[in-house]
């Protein structure tokens, strides 16, 4: 465990922070749409990305997984019980 903690504390003496990026530096408050603007439209859907693309939103906040088979799907949850019937 010590060697893991000293490997560390090395590596981050060496590697430079990263510089804020421009859209972090403009004005706030950021609209930010998590899940697609989850509780206005079905998450993590087309439908919802598509309508707050529309409202102007500054961040789409979106939850990807591989699904058993290989693709990626957008869902939230492991499983898909809670948003589907």
């Amino acid at each position: 465990m010590l060697g893991l903690l000293a490997a560390h504390l090395l590596l981050a003496t060496l590697i430079e922070p990263l510089p804020l990026q421009p859209f972090w530096t403009g004005p706030t408050p950021r609209v930010i749409a998590h899940r697609g603007g989850r509780g206005l439209w079905p998450e993590n859907t087309l439908y919802a990305f598509q309508h707050v693309a529309a409202l102007s939103a500054d961040v789409l906040e979106m939850d990807l997984r591989r699904t058993a088979d290989g693709d990626i799907v957008a869902l939230h949850d492991e499983a898909v019980a809670r948003t589907t019937d």
